[in-house]
Order: structure tokens, then C-alpha cells, then sequence
């Protein structure tokens, strides 16, 4: 019975994708051999699930950490370009997508068409504002560009805010099926959201979270979630 799964614990887990080797939780297990330092485990479990779920984004990314372990860094480039191709929401597979290719000494043209997806997502991320800093130090923009900027980034701030709630009442009234997708209320956590989230799952993903809301509803940083999730499917409206 899946009521009785503890998804943090290796042999529930283990026994789980024993009876469901087609389930798109599998980098759950994988993730737990990975923690674990059992990254031949790992990898099986990868490959296998990525067979049944040639999408699972998750999997991907998981399969290319195990690569750098190996350092089969050209393997890892192509794993986490897969992923990111998967889902261009992917910010883990484009941060260490930044961090292989700039070992592998990829030109800048290359490596800076990752690190603008970054920032469009993180604007605060340090390592690519260094990254551009030292590579682009002579295209910085002059100090008026830069306000005119702000303002534009100020205005689409807003018109986002002003629309979240707009934005929230269509996806809730939206429901999108999925073939051997099921949210558990006993499953539910933040590792299943996250997974949800990283493999495209947004509708799912944010079912989680209501679910969690449910269960402690003064949790600031479930709704600061569910804000950000409603945002991204918006996007896809």
C-alpha cells in the first residue's frame, strides 16, 4: 500500500519501484543511493526510470551529477543539456550546467546563453554576475541604460503581481490530467513537490503544496512556493 511509504527511507522506497518500475518517482531512489554515496545503485535506478519516463528532467540531472563523480564531464554537459531542453525552468541542471562548461573551457558565446537563462530566473546569482563581469567587463551598461532597465523590470514586477490572482483562479478551474500521476495525501512533502516541479509537473507540483497548506496552513514558505509555482504555470497559459 502506498499510504505506508516513507519516501525518505531507502527499503520503502526500494520496495516501492520494485512493484512500479514505471513510476516517474524514481529519482527519489536515486537521489537517496546518490546521498548515500552508492551512485552505482543510483545510476541503475536512472536508467531504468528514464526508460518509462524518457522526460523526467530529474533524471537527467541526477545521471549527470553521477557523471562528474566519474569525471565524464562532456557526459555530464550532455546529460544536463538534456535536461534543461526537457524543461528551460530547470535553474539546478543550469547552474551546474555553468559550472561543467566552464571547466570544460566551452567559448563564451556558448556559455553565456546559459548563464542570460540564469539570471532571467535568479538575478541575484552571484557566480554568474562574476562570470560576466570578468568576461563581458567592456559591454556593462552605462549607468542611464541601467535605470531604464530597472523601470521596465519594475513595471513587469507589477503587472505580474497585479495578475497572480487572475493567474491562480485559471489554473485552479484548469484541470490537466496526466496518465499515472496521482498525488497521495500520505506521500505528500516537499521532496515530491520538488520532484513534481523539476519534471514538468507543475499542476501536480502545486496540488502537493496545497495539500502541505492544508496540513500547516501559517507555513510562510509553502505559500511563498505556491506563488512562485502559479507564476510558472502561468507562463504556460
Amino acid at each position: 500500500m502506498t499510504n505506508d511509504i516513507k519516501i525518505n527511507d531507502i527499503k520503502d522506497m526500494e520496495k516501492y519501484f520494485s512493484n512500479n518500475l514505471k513510476s516517474p518517482l524514481f529519482p527519489i531512489l536515486a537521489d537517496l543511493y546518490y546521498e548515500k554515496g552508492d551512485y552505482i545503485r543510483s545510476q541503475k535506478v536512472c536508467q531504468i526510470g528514464i526508460k518509462y519516463n524518457p522526460e523526467s528532467t530529474v533524471g537527467y540531472y541526477i545521471l549527470a551529477k553521477i557523471s562528474l563523480i566519474k569525471e565524464e564531464l562532456k557526459k555530464a554537459e550532455e546529460l544536463l543539456l538534456k535536461s534543461i531542453s526537457l524543461d528551460d525552468l530547470n535553474i539546478n541542471s543550469m547552474n551546474l550546467l555553468l559550472s561543467v562548461q566552464i571547466e570544460l573551457n566551452r567559448n563564451k558565446t556558448i556559455i553565456k546563453k546559459n548563464v542570460d537563462k540564469i539570471v532571467e530566473l535568479d538575478q541575484k546569482n552571484i557566480e554568474c554576475k562574476k562570470w560576466l563581469e570578468d568576461n563581458y567587463k567592456k559591454k556593462i551598461k552605462s549607468k542611464t541604460q541601467k535605470k531604464i532597465v530597472n523601470e521596465k523590470n519594475k513595471e513587469i514586477n507589477k503587472k505580474t503581481k497585479n495578475s497572480i490572482t487572475e493567474i491562480r483562479e485559471k489554473v485552479e478551474k484548469k484541470a490537466i490530467k496526466k496518465e499515472n500521476i496521482k498525488v497521495n495525501d500520505a506521500l505528500a512533502s516537499m521532496t515530491l513537490f520538488n520532484i513534481y516541479k523539476s519534471q514538468g509537473y507543475y499542476e501536480e507540483a502545486l496540488k502537493v503544496l496545497n495539500i502541505l497548506k492544508a496540513k500547516d496552513t501559517k507555513n510562510k514558505k509553502i505559500q511563498q512556493e505556491i506563488d512562485i509555482l502559479i507564476e510558472l504555470i502561468g507562463k504556460m497559459q
